[in-house]
């Protein structure tokens, strides 16, 4: 494995930027979606505590089986997550905003209206 250019820039860009400084904005992303989704209708399998919260959060509808048409309707939306282990995988970093954290919990109240 190599060491690309690209790769290079993106290190060069984290580290101006500062890595605690980054953890900082990544954990707000993930509390704020955390902190935001509706627990009646969704189930966190990420951590609860904030102290043991990642930069992924996994989460999925109460009824399993409108995991994937949350996926393919968040898809549609332009919200780049995966589906994985049929739980829906959302992983926000330096280049996600609060305000599009904000989208997708609007978003899922959307689905919610529409389908759950």
């Amino acid at each position: 494995m190599g060491i690309y250019p690209s790769n290079c820039r993106y290190t060069q860009y984290l580290l101006s930027i500062g890595l605690d400084n980054v953890g900082q904005h990544n954990q707000a992303l993930v509390n704020q979606l955390v902190d935001g989704l509706n627990k009646e209708r969704f189930d966190l399998i990420s951590p609860h505590l904030k102290k043991e919260r990642t930069n992924i959060v996994v989460f999925s509808c109460k009824d399993a089986s409108q995991n994937s048409p949350l996926f393919e309707f968040l898809k549609g939306k332009g919200f780049y997550l995966a589906l994985w282990r049929n739980k829906l995988r959302v992983s926000p970093h330096i280049y996600n905003t609060l305000q599009e954290m904000e989208g997708l919990l609007k978003t899922l109240a959307q689905f919610v209206s529409k389908v759950l």
